[in-house]
């Protein structure tokens, strides 16, 4: 099976407001580009992930809205154990509960169910003694769980955009 890459709501929010706002390319590009390598490569996205997306009409949430249908989908099977274990993060991880986003765990729990990679641009910062005080997705992910930053992945994705654009 091809890789798949659980997305987090900042990797969407930092592309769209952050990094392809003022760049040689424009968001435009990427998003389709996006929605062009979604099948091959495999991009998930939760339903709450989504959801936070949608707290905000804005641009964005209307091109979530008309693209939503391009991602990755999971069996009713394999999304009931992701939101199982994703109830399970949220108890053992308390910290990570209490912050605004309701998705972090479910980006997390997906990840494990679906073997994926976590897309995310939350960053680390300090790594608390207990593993269990982790605040971010990055600090829960720590290895053995493979994470990649927004800027490793757009790195990987504005490849296939200047690919595109230029080479074919």
């Amino acid at each position: 099976m091809k890789q798949v890459y659980s997305i987090d709501t900042s990797f969407f929010i930092a592309c769209w407001y952050e990094y392809y706002r003022k760049t040689f390319f424009n968001k435009e590009d990427f998003f389709q580009m996006l929605i062009k390598k979604s099948k091959e490569y495999n991009f998930y996205v939760h339903y709450q992930v989504h959801n936070e997306i949608n707290k905000k009409t804005d641009e964005l949430s209307k091109w979530f809205d008309n693209n939503i249908n391009y991602f990755y989908k999971t069996s009713d099977e394999k999304e009931q154990k992701i939101v199982d274990f994703g109830g399970k993060i949220i108890k053992k991880y308390q910290k990570l509960s209490k912050k605004p986003s309701k998705a972090d765990h479910f980006v997390i729990s997906s990840a494990d169910i679906l073997n994926a990679t976590v897309i995310s641009n939350e960053k680390k910062g300090t790594l608390p003694k207990e593993r269990e005080n982790a605040k971010t997705i990055p600090a829960v992910c720590e290895p053995p769980a493979p994470l990649y930053s927004v800027d490793k992945a757009l790195f990987f994705l504005t490849f296939f955009l200047i690919y595109n654009k230029f080479l074919t």
